[in-house]
């Protein structure tokens, strides 16, 4: 079982996936400074001729193209890139949303020092989102809960599930009413459409402040994508180097 340690900054893999059998993705809070680890193959896309919804194409192979494959509609996954830390996540049939920047800039609250605006979603709008199931927020600073979106969309989901750091906390309760918060090591179960769960547990993440400051959180979904029937001395090894619990210690 190998895993992706994934950058929103940069993703340029375009291969196609093909789900077979259980492999898990690990979400770790993410800077500017971050590259892309890719240690398996996720597929995205994107089409610069238009910027609405239709265009931002995360692809896995369907389940009617994946000839002779086992898996099952619950089995697969989508990953879009919204940019930024932004992603959609569609597991099982059931949407993740994470990280939103989708309303406005990102300036942190003091635009003369910083602003910045999305190059290629630039007239994306809340109502080109599809039914949204959780909402995961991993950092409590503004390029990851960003309040010019989470207002507007909790306006629109007031009920919406939240799964988040408890650094977040005092900005997420005053906008949302369903609302987990997740110290390292604890975990939460989301049913999918399909009536499969989904597993998202938190880990720690990195001290972004003073020393004594709560770390932030990093999150592992598990998702089921294709592994290799790979044999010799160096599979052994990525077998061994690559999981999950090989990132965790």
């Amino acid at each position: 079982m190998a895993t992706l340690q994934c950058n929103c900054n940069s993703l340029a893999l375009n291969k196609p996936c093909y789900p077979r059998r259980r492999r898990r993705l690990l979400l770790q809070p993410f800077s500017s400074s971050t590259r892309l680890v890719p240690r398996t193959s996720i597929c995205t896309g994107y089409n610069a001729s238009t910027s609405r919804w239709g265009s931002v194409v995360s692809a896995v192979v369907s389940e009617e193209n994946a000839v002779g494959s086992s898996f099952s509609a619950a089995d697969v996954f989508k990953l879009t890139y919204l940019e930024g830390n932004s992603w959609l996540w569609n597991v099982g049939g059931t949407n993740i949303l994470v990280d939103p920047i989708l309303v406005g800039n990102l300036d942190f609250g003091i635009p003369w020092l910083y602003d910045a605006a999305k190059k290629m979603l630039k007239q994306f709008q809340l109502s080109d989102l599809p039914e949204i199931s959780c909402l995961l927020i991993t950092q409590s600073l503004d390029d990851h809960c960003h309040l010019k979106t989470l207002k507007p969309f909790s306006q629109k989901f007031p009920n919406i599930k939240v799964i988040a750091t408890p650094n977040a906390k005092g900005l997420l309760d005053p906008l949302f009413r369903n609302v987990t918060y997740l110290e390292p090591g604890q975990s939460f179960d989301i049913e999918t459409n399909y009536g499969s769960m989904i597993n998202i547990k938190a880990t720690a993440g990195p001290v972004l402040g003073p020393p004594w400051q709560r770390p932030e959180n990093g999150f592992i979904v598990p998702m089921k994508n294709g592994d290799l029937d790979s044999k010799g001395l160096l599979a052994s090894l990525v077998s061994g180097e690559g999981t999950v619990e090989s990132f965790k210690n």
